[in-house]
């Protein structure tokens, strides 16, 4: 009886699952994704990929789609540097600002691809003199063309042709320049730009023509980014976190930007656009993973994991996340006690030309190198200019963002300058990420005209120009950059047991995929990841945090009218203590305080400077993760990134920090008669009036054992 009933619950089976699948696809929502039928394969998995081809689900009999494939920015951006538009109306515009910019973008195309048609959709500031200024595009290092600045008021697509394109990865450069139309000068540098509308900008190609391998994918999920859509990962059951986080961080790093990630349910019906690219996790249990092309066009990549086997991601996603494209690598380091060419920091022979000129030069510095006290740095800095700069022309060198020294640019021009020794206060050097910035400007003349075409180059610096620091004794402060910047994708955790929600929230951490600094000598940092709702069990007591602290500098809630420790916290005895505290612990005030007037939307805290590698990070309601995973990574490589124990996130991607001002730097190595002199400078500079309060204290008592030794000794009669 069961033989004559199998057959006829398989067909009843099958049937059921041909009406489901019939119905999902006259939704525009194909709910099943299997691996193509092998001998191998599961044979739910055949059946389901025959029902999905006998419903007219399939890729061949789908609707024709046509999806632009557009342009990303090589180096993720963020508003707060100026890359991106601030006050960009429609999100995805790029922001290209001065007289002379430019910007690398990538474009990925699958194989077998044969266009040659680039789409560029632009607009200009309506200051931009049209007959003058122009964008040029060159692909893959070869000219595609150029044309003038004629847009204003609205996005305008403009289509060049390139036979430089090809498939996989393609580099496009684009460059502009800018004249103002009735001012000239730096003030006018910065009302010149032209905006790039990235989610319309690429190439357009047919859905089919993608394929099913890795450029097809990597094409259809920057497509996705780029149309503002997020990534579905469609699950059914427990994920793996190490999976999800390492095939998320190889598509931070191929597509430079962090996508944001939607974990759903495989039978969660599709609302909105059909998908361009999703990745399916499926239950099966035999460890492959492929690229198949779904029932609605979108390119899927397929992960079947299995207990104790590592899927073969090389092969589905080969090098091409790994070794094309433009990953952010290591900041170069600055070796103290000798002389480093700026070549080695990153910063070559650099010429450019314009009224404002910009030039930064990113280093670390090791981060147990710590001078407090007035040592003295070097610049040897061997830099040319234009001849006949209008009167006023100046450069400013700048370490950490403060004025060192200003150099005239208006006489003896025309050639490359004699070598400047140049010094400057060491202490304003940082252990870890450092940035010296070189600032032309140059006055119109007249100021009121437009700019005269400059025939030659501004500014030239050369990279064989050298920075030197002194050495210093192996001493720290407590600082959450040193393990902010060993902090790597297998770090980052959340506060509850596994679930989809606490994975959808961890997967944009991936950006962390590359640390800045990597030292194999230290202990792994730690990342703890969660909602402001849900903190979980954070450690508040060592920083002296409360969560009402918390809410109220993150949450932004309304902070209470009532003081929350008391009376005497406004009583003129305590303002007083606390300005006699302020002169002998100088630095940033009490944590209450720093916290009292300012909000953001993620706060980063080192909870306990005795256990430096542990870190937490707290979103604000409705914070995306996103945006808070794309500051940190920038912060973490940058000098005005997360310092001190703790650090608030803005709305516009900067981080303010605060240093405890109760630790005293800590020795790192033995004390000795070579370091001595500088160890007591450190301190002495970290608290001059404590300092000196000890050295009176030592003195008095050293007056009182030589007094009392006197009159112990004097005789009888004296």
């Amino acid at each position: 009886m069961t033989a004559q009933l199998a057959p006829w619950a398989t067909l009843h089976a099958a049937l059921a699952l041909a009406l489901w699948a019939a119905a999902a696809a006259a939704q525009d929502s194909p709910l099943i994704e299997a691996f193509p039928a092998e001998d191998t394969a599961p044979a739910e998995a055949a059946i389901a990929e025959q029902v999905l081809r006998d419903s007219g689900s399939d890729a061949a009999a789908a609707p024709v789609q046509t999806w632009l494939l557009p342009l990303r920015p090589s180096v993720p951006v963020l508003p707060s540097n100026g890359s991106a538009a601030d006050n960009a109306a429609l999100p995805g515009a790029f922001r290209l600002t001065g007289e002379q910019s430019g910007a690398e973008f990538m474009l990925w195309l699958p194989d077998g691809a044969s266009a040659s048609d680039l789409v560029l959709a632009y607009r200009s500031s309506i200051n931009v003199l049209p007959e003058r200024s122009q964008l040029s595009v060159s692909v893959n290092g070869e000219p595609a063309g150029a044309f003038l600045l004629t847009s204003f008021a609205q996005f305008t697509p403009v289509t060049l042709q390139s036979t430089a394109l090809r498939p996989g990865l393609n580099r496009v450069q684009i460059d502009v320049v800018h004249h103002h139309r009735i001012f000239c000068g730096p003030e006018a540098s910065f009302a010149v730009w032209t905006e790039l509308l990235l989610p319309q900008s690429g190439v357009t190609m047919q859905a089919a023509r993608l394929g099913a391998d890795a450029a097809g994918f990597l094409a259809a999920a920057s497509a996705q980014v780029a149309s503002g859509a997020p990534i579905e990962i469609r699950a059914d059951g427990a994920l793996d976190p190490l999976l999800l986080r390492n095939l998320s961080a190889r598509l931070t790093a191929a597509l430079a930007a962090t996508p944001d990630f939607r974990v759903v349910s495989p039978w969660t019906p599709q609302t909105g656009a059909p998908s361009k690219a999703r990745i399916t996790v499926l239950q099966g249990g035999t460890g492959r993973a492929s690229i198949e092309q779904g029932g609605d066009g979108a390119v899927v990549l397929l992960l079947d994991p299995a207990a104790g086997v590592e899927l073969p991601l090389e092969s589905v996603l080969p090098p091409l996340a790994a070794a094309e494209t433009p990953q952010a690598g290591a900041v170069p380091a600055l070796q103290p006690g000798q002389a480093t060419p700026f070549a080695d920091l990153g910063l070559g022979d650099t010429t450019a030309r314009g009224h404002y000129i910009l030039h930064d030069m990113n280093f670390r510095l090791p981060d147990d190198w710590l001078i407090l006290a007035s040592q003295e740095a070097r610049f040897t800095l061997l830099y040319g200019f234009a001849d006949a700069l209008p009167s006023g022309s100046l450069m400013l060198v700048k370490v950490n963002g403060q004025t060192v020294r200003l150099l005239p640019l208006d006489r003896n021009g025309g050639r490359v300058q004699p070598p400047l020794e140049m010094g400057f206060a060491a202490n304003l050097l940082r252990p870890g990420a450092n940035r010296v910035s070189f600032e032309a400007i140059l006055p119109g003349d007249p100021p009121d005209m437009p700019c005269a075409p400059l025939k030659e180059e501004t500014l030239t610096i050369l990279g064989s120009s050298t920075l030197w620091t002194p050495p210093a004794p192996a001493m720290d402060l407590p600082n959450m950059a040193r393990p902010l910047a060993r902090l790597t994708t297998d770090g980052v955790q959340g506060t509850s047991a596994a679930s989809a929600a606490t994975e959808e929230l961890l997967l944009p951490f991936a950006a962390l995929y590359q640390p800045p600094e990597p030292r194999a000598d230290r202990a792994p940092a730690v990342l703890t990841v969660a909602r402001i709702d849900a903190p979980g069990e954070m450690p508040l007591a060592a920083l002296g945090l409360t969560r009402r602290m918390l809410e109220e500098a993150v949450a932004q809630m309304p902070a209470s009218t009532e003081d929350s420790a008391g009376g005497p916290q406004d009583s003129w005895l305590h303002r007083r203590w606390a300005d006699l505290v302020g002169l002998a612990l100088p630095g940033d005030p009490p944590l209450d305080r720093w916290l009292a007037d300012r909000h953001g939307i993620a706060m980063l805290l080192q909870p306990d400077p005795e256990v430096p590698q542990h870190l937490w990070l707290l979103l604000g309601p409705g914070t995306d993760p996103a945006f808070v995973a794309a500051a940190l990574e920038a912060g973490r490589r940058a000098f005005d990134g997360p310092r001190g124990q703790v650090s608030l996130l803005g709305p516009d991607g900067r981080w303010t920090s605060w240093a405890d001002p109760d630790r005293p730097p800590r020795l790192q190595e033995p004390l000795r008669p070579g370091n001595l002199r500088f160890v007591l400078g450190n301190y002495a500079s970290w608290s001059p009036m404590l300092f000196t309060g000890v050295l009176v204290l030592l003195a008095l008592i050293s007056s009182l054992v030589a007094m009392s030794f006197v009159v112990g000794n004097r005789g009888a009669r004296k």
